[in-house]
């Protein structure tokens, strides 16, 4: 397994084969730039000639929104009621309420017939 590298023989039938034609200077700033112990390193080449854009981890972003999220407190009613008598008040207007949506219904029913 060559791990991203190539021999310099092959690095220079390569060149050939693509038909660069490449001076002497411009190989050897080539094999400067990529060219190591194991040999030339052509995905670090080709990383240059075509940039791969790394995306951006979502992780923190996700963090942000749920410590937002969670420092938010629900508000559920806009005048909440503490007393019993006023939550007494509340349940009795509820109803009074349904009876009369159920009335109104049965009424218009019966006209209907």
């Amino acid at each position: 397994m060559n791990r991203g590298h190539v021999t310099k023989k092959q690095f220079y039938q390569s060149l050939n084969k693509i038909g660069l034609n490449l001076n002497a200077t411009d190989v050897a700033v080539l094999e400067a730039k990529f060219m190591n112990s194991l040999g030339f390193n052509y995905r670090h080449f080709l990383s240059y000639l075509q940039p791969i854009e790394v995306e951006k981890l979502k992780y923190d972003d996700l963090k942000k929104e749920l410590d937002r999220l969670n420092t938010i407190k629900p508000v559920f009613e806009s005048n909440p009621l503490f007393d019993v008598q006023s939550i007494l008040i509340k349940i009795k207007d509820q109803v009074v309420i349904y009876y009369t949506n159920n009335i109104n219904y049965f009424n218009k029913t019966r006209n209907n017939i």
